[in-house]
């Protein structure tokens, strides 16, 4: 997938909720440098956050991996009603049922179908961005800090640096 293709992703899911693509597209390249099957195990977070939830393992690993563009988590994701969502968008589209959204076969299901669809990647990351802002008081470089957790105090810097010089490269 080119940068011109996930911009034009970004054009397309961005507006709709206020945000300017080019910052989604600055959290793109500092999250995952463009790569759409971008993974990352965060052991700590599973530690402290998914292991207590006492799911079934591979759901309870899942949910604490950063995934695809914008590298959500799977935590993220949860929180934002995605597993139910694929739960139906499944479900729509197939004789086999799932039942449980939290399942190691819907997360699973659910986790390589969202990979598989960059949009999905934008709209979600633009989902939670906005979960963010809110707790942020609108604050851009605030909402950035806690997009990525506060463990990076340079994040925001490095993202809105990011997204100057792709205003250039994207005028």
């Amino acid at each position: 997938m080119t940068k011109r293709e996930i911009y034009d992703l970004c054009e397309i899911s961005c507006p709709g909720y206020g945000i300017e693509p080019i910052l989604m597209m600055a959290i793109v390249e500092q999250e995952s440098a463009y790569l759409r099957n971008a993974i990352r195990m965060e052991p700590a977070f599973w530690r402290k956050y998914t292991k207590p939830q006492s799911l079934d393992d591979c759901s309870e690993i899942l949910l604490a991996v950063s995934f695809g563009l914008t590298q959500l988590m799977g935590q993220s994701l949860k929180e934002l009603n995605y597993f139910e969502f694929f739960l139906k968008y499944y479900n729509d589209r197939h004789n086999f049922t799932l039942r449980d959204p939290f399942s190691e076969v819907t997360i699973i299901k659910a986790l390589n179908a969202y990979l598989v669809r960059p949009s999905w990647h934008i709209e979600r990351g633009c989902q939670w961005y906005k979960v963010k802002e809110k707790i942020a008081r609108g604050s851009v470089e605030k909402t950035l800090l806690y997009w990525n957790g506060g463990g990076n105090k340079n994040y925001p810097a490095e993202v809105l640096a990011r997204a100057d010089k792709l205003s250039e490269e994207f005028k």
